[in-house]
C-alpha cells in the first residue's frame, strides 16, 4: 500500500497516522470522523483510522446482531472463525496472520473442553440452518476486525485498550455484556497480544521510517 494512504496534505499534525489507523485498512479502527472532515484534534492519539477507506465500512444488520448475541460462546466462535480465516486467504493476510489464528484455535479448544460443563441444561439449540447461512453472508462483507470482534467479546470490534473502545458497541444490546469476552483471562490476553503484535507488524511495513519513529 502507497504510503499516501496514511497521510494528507495540510497540517503536520494531520500527516501523522493514528493509533487507530493500525492494522488498516483490516484490522483498524472505523474512520474518524472528524479527521474525514478535516480536522481531528486528538492526532497521532486518536483512537480511530485516519487512512482513507475506499468503501464505507460494513456493518450487521439488527438481526443479525441479535442472533450471534443469542448464540452460545462456543457456538459463535465456531461459526465464524472459518469466516476470519476465509477473510484472511481473500486479502492476502492468511500467512501475516498465522499467530493470531493459532492463538484462537487454541482459545477454541480451551472453550470447547470447558463449555459443555457449563451449558445450562436449558440452553438454546442452534439457530436454524436458514438463519445461520444469513448471518454467514453478512459476515463475509465485514473487515476482519469486526468479524474477530463479534467472535471473541460479541461486540463489533475488538481493540482492547484504545481510546473509545466500548463506543463501538453498535448492537443496542447493552455496553458491558457485550464486551465481556468468553475466554479465560489468559486465553484473552494471549489473543489480545497476538493482535496487536499483527496490528503492528501491518503498519510497520507501510509506514515511512520516519512516521513509524513518532508512533513508538
Amino acid at each position: 500500500m502507497a504510503s499516501q494512504d496514511l497521510m494528507t496534505e495540510g497540517d503536520n499534525n494531520l500527516m501523522t497516522p493514528s493509533v487507530g489507523s493500525l492494522g488498516h485498512p483490516e484490522f483498524c479502527r472505523r474512520p474518524c470522523i472528524f479527521f474525514a472532515a478535516g480536522s481531528c484534534n486528538n492526532y497521532i492519539s486518536c483512537g480511530y483510522c485516519h487512512c482513507e477507506h475506499e468503501k464505507r465500512v460494513t456493518h450487521l444488520d439488527r438481526r443479525n446482531r441479535e442472533l450471534l448475541h443469542s448464540m452460545a460462546a462456543l457456538d459463535r466462535l465456531e461459526l465464524l472463525l472459518p469466516l476470519l480465516k476465509q477473510r484472511l486467504e481473500s486479502k492476502g493476510l492468511r500467512e501475516v496472520a498465522g499467530e493470531l489464528l493459532q492463538t484462537l484455535q487454541e482459545a477454541l479448544q480451551e472453550l470447547r473442553a470447558t463449555s459443555e460443563q457449563d451449558r445450562p441444561e436449558d440452553s438454546e439449540e442452534l439457530a436454524p440452518k436458514s438463519q445461520t447461512s444469513r448471518v454467514k453472508s453478512d459476515v463475509r462483507k465485514l473487515p476482519c476486525i469486526s468479524i474477530l470482534g463479534w467472535a471473541v467479546r460479541a461486540s463489533p470490534v475488538y481493540l482492547s485498550g484504545l481510546p473509545g473502545d466500548s463506543a463501538d458497541n453498535q448492537d443496542g444490546l447493552g455496553g458491558d455484556q457485550a464486551l465481556k469476552s468468553p475466554f479465560s483471562q489468559a486465553a484473552y490476553q494471549r489473543v489480545t497480544d497476538a493482535l496487536n503484535q499483527l496490528r503492528a507488524g501491518m503498519s510497520t511495513a507501510i509506514l515511512t521510517d520516519d512516521v513509524l519513529r513518532i508512533m513508538i
